[in-house]
């Protein structure tokens, strides 16, 4: 297991990056670690595993691997200590992004054929909770916004990513 003190002997944390103090093979003192992995995490290679560098940044500062981690404005790469949150599976779960295939644009909203209406749903501890029906996208987002609000707390997320994260996601890249 990594200890807090290995870490600080190896990294040096700053504004959610972590740099290398010794030279180690093909990295030198003052080089930034890290690699985007398949899942789109930065993250490094210790000791044979492969491990997400916002893990050891949490670690450095308070000292503890806890069992999930939330990237608040939902950016996998961005570190900042102030990104970072403890969540449980179901508060990680709620703060996801829209997904890849919505064909609305608004997170929890698709279109019912049968009813000729656009249909609000949530989800909420692994449990979908039907919102309504409604004629028109803008008041399905308005309802599925207000729901989610209320049902995930400080966890939501409305699909959306703000102007600042997107260009935070092309300055890494």
């Amino acid at each position: 297991m990594i200890t807090q003190e290995r870490l600080h002997e190896m990294f040096e944390y700053r504004d959610g990056t972590l740099y290398r103090k010794k030279s180690l093979g093909r990295t030198k003192t003052g080089d930034k670690v890290g690699f985007v992995n398949s899942k789109g995490y930065v993250a490094v290679n210790i000791d044979s595993q492969c491990i997400p560098v916002h893990r050891l940044i949490w670690v450095m500062q308070h000292g503890a691997m806890p069992e999930l981690i939330d990237h608040i404005d939902g950016n996998r790469q961005n570190n900042r200590i102030e990104n970072l949150r403890l969540a449980d599976k179901f508060g990680n779960a709620q703060n996801k992004r829209m997904h890849k295939n919505n064909t609305s644009g608004v997170k929890g909203v698709y279109w019912k054929k049968d009813k000729n209406k656009w249909a609000a749903q949530i989800v909420c501890n692994n449990k979908p909770k039907f919102v309504g029906y409604f004629d028109l996208l803008d008041d399905a987002n308005n309802a599925v916004c207000l729901a989610r609000n209320e049902l995930h707390g400080k966890f939501t997320n409305h699909g959306i990513q703000s102007l600042t994260t997107r260009i935070t996601a092309l300055e890494g890249a």
